[in-house]
């Protein structure tokens, strides 16, 4: 799991402490629930592949890693 990311705001701060419990704890119950192994990768794109998609913006799309590079 990546780190936190830093934050100056208290209020953002708390805000992004209860995001980061809450996807520590999702990822933490797939990794220890699943019937098999999925990569963190696989678990990050899909994350964010997600949030992009709810933006409901079809100017708005997410390329993991190795599709950005050969965009």
């Amino acid at each position: 799991m990546p780190e936190q990311p830093p934050c100056d705001d208290s209020s953002e701060s708390d805000w992004w402490d209860e995001r980061w419990a809450e996807i520590t704890e999702a990822v933490d119950l797939i990794e220890g629930n699943f019937y098999r192994e999925v990569p963190d990768a696989a678990l990050r794109d899909a994350s964010l592949r997600g949030m992009v998609r709810s933006l409901r913006s079809r100017f708005s799309h997410y390329f993991t890693q190795r599709q950005n590079r050969l965009f």
